[in-house]
């Protein structure tokens, strides 16, 4: 097996690492000389597509040629980017992104990359971890596992090293968006165990919020101060927009070192020097970071739920949690928490590549095969059991059990999942309502059944609907946007009212919603499996991989 690496494929950056030669995890950098990539991606033509830093230049100026937040749409079927008479998928745009790191990442080590592990926000559903394997198919990639970014954090900060049994939080406040993990940190038959106790996030909130409210802020000081109310001509307001991103990133990253900037504004033929205070800057953020505080607060409720009652540290990902409004406002919550910074930017690429070497270690001592294109078979010589400890790093992910030979993973489902029921409420009809059978935050694989019973007389079948959501209460009134998907149960004969019916919920590691339920006076039953109608076939993996793989991929 060749060499694995580990990729944080972000919302706003992207950036790979492996680990080098004196096992130390290393970032990659692009054949630009920089750790990260903007994850945006500008169509030039209809056979050359450009990943990173020119991309991001022309997203206001081309908007119909180029995609950014691309990973905001992961798992969404009913989303295309159309160019020059093509759709293209999330997770095909993704794949554009993949291939510009692992072709620069290739060309900087001197050989080629095939495997690697791939993480996302721990708060993605099996739709979207799905379609972030499937972008890394697409690609060309094998993807040997897909983690969760807080755990490769923590596992980059060394949090499995020298003292266990500890409760750590990752808050994660990336470009686009934001995830608060609790995670204890344990040891079981001589192995580290990473175990998710609570998860929680805003898939709307990251560094480019606090970009949008500077660049509102610029553009009204700047009709102040030229005295000017009429609007933008077209062109000019595309280039005032393109501008004013670029300068709202930058100088919001001077705020944090600086306590005030000054910033040039040029548009319409005026001119204006804008003065910013980062005393001012916060004011205008303050909101954002409340936003943040609320997920952080849920996700310590959820946690005393379940029995932990201290974070021994937090752990600060991400790289806008280098604002100082940031680590201000978490020293003033939670005062009694210590807390730890380290390469933020980074982390994430560094701890999936320690995760991705470890994962490598044990598939060549198994002499596996990591091919995970679909329709690939182990190698004939291979055991059942070893097919199985392969599937681990493959198919699973880090949802289910996993890890090396020395981490070892367990996490929790980011959904609950409930049933259709109807209460009587003294009309014919009933009033129908979910109930939850598995909560979110639970550890997967896991298994519930619900005793329930036919409500009128005479009924010939029941009709199961199933719910997936955020939801964590018992139950819970009707939500279309919530429906999974449905199974039909039929009778033998007319049943009375109250004929007893078991419902059963078979959770497992990959996501996948197992459904059976019995008819417990004559025993018949039926089984359906629950999937997001967002997860890709193997046949749209093929087809959309066929297309991109026609496509090349300039560097900046």
């Amino acid at each position: 097996m060749g060499r694995t690496v580990g990729i944080d494929l972000g919302t706003t950056y992207s950036c790979i690492a492996y680990i080098n030669d004196v096992g130390e995890a290393e970032v990659i950098p692009n054949l630009e000389g920089s750790n990260v990539t903007p994850s945006v991606v500008y169509f030039e033509s209809e056979d050359n597509v450009v990943v990173g830093e020119t991309a991001k230049a022309n997203t206001v100026l081309e908007p119909k040629s180029s995609i950014s937040l691309v990973k905001r749409l992961m798992g969404k079927t009913d989303f295309a980017i159309e160019y020059g008479g093509k759709d293209f998928s999330p997770a095909q745009i993704s794949s554009f992104i993949l291939k510009k790191l692992v072709q620069d990442a290739s060309a900087n080590l001197g050989e080629e990359i095939k495997d690697v592990v791939i993480t996302c926000p721990a708060y993605f559903g099996t739709a979207e971890r799905e379609a972030t394997k499937a972008a890394g198919v697409i690609a060309g990639l094998n993807v040997i596992s897909i983690i969760n970014e807080p755990t490769a954090a923590a596992i980059c900060y060394g949090v499995t090293k020298g003292e266990v049994n500890k409760t750590i939080m990752v808050y994660d406040l990336g470009g686009g968006t934001f995830d608060v993990t609790i995670i204890r940190i344990e040891e079981e038959n001589g192995k580290k165990v990473i175990r998710a106790i609570a998860t929680g996030g805003d898939h709307e909130l990251g560094g480019q919020n606090w970009d949008k409210e500077m660049m509102v802020y610029l553009e009204e000081e700047f009709r102040s101060q030229n005295n000017f109310e009429d609007p933008f001509e077209p062109d000019e307001a595309l280039q005032f927009e393109q501008d004013m991103r670029l300068a709202s990133e930058k100088y919001k990253k001077m705020l944090t070192t600086m306590k005030s900037v000054k910033i040039p504004v040029v548009a319409a033929g005026m001119k204006a020097r804008i003065e910013l205070s980062r005393e001012k800057f916060e004011q205008l953020t303050s909101i954002l970071l409340e936003r943040s505080i609320d997920e952080v607060d849920k996700a310590i409720e959820a946690a005393k739920a379940k029995g932990v009652e201290k974070i021994d540290e937090m752990l600060l990902v991400g790289g806008s949690s280098r604002m100082l409004q940031v680590e201000n406002i978490l020293n003033q919550k939670y005062p009694d928490i210590p807390k730890r910074m380290y390469d933020p930017d980074e982390a994430v690429a560094k701890g999936a590549a320690i995760f991705a070497k470890e994962c490598s270690d044990l598939i060549d001592e198994l002499g596996g095969n990591t091919d995970t294109d679909p329709g690939s078979e182990p190698h004939s010589d291979q055991t059942d059991e070893d097919s199985k400890k392969r599937k681990v790093f493959s198919l699973g992910g880090d949802r289910e059990v996993t890890g090396g030979r020395n981490v070892t993973i367990v996490n929790i489902t980011s959904k609950s999942f409930g049933v259709e029921l109807v209460r009587d409420n003294g009309t014919p009809e009933g009033e129908l309502y979910v109930e939850n059978l598995i909560y979110k935050d639970s550890e997967v694989p896991l298994e519930e059944s619900l005793p329930c019973s036919t409500f009128a007389d005479n009924q010939v079948s029941v009709k199961l609907v199933v719910y997936e959501s955020d939801i964590t209460s018992e139950s819970y009134d009707i939500n279309p946007d919530f429906v999974l998907g449905d199974a039909v149960l039929e009778f033998d004969k007319p049943m009375p009212k109250g004929s007893p019916i078991e419902v059963n919920f078979a959770l497992a590691a990959d996501g996948i919603l197992h459904l059976t339920a019995t008819d417990k006076v004559t025993g018949k039953f039926i089984k359906a499996d629950m999937q997001s109608q967002g997860i890709m076939t193997k046949e749209q993996i093929e087809e959309q991989k066929s297309q991109v793989m026609y496509i090349q991929i300039a560097r900046d």
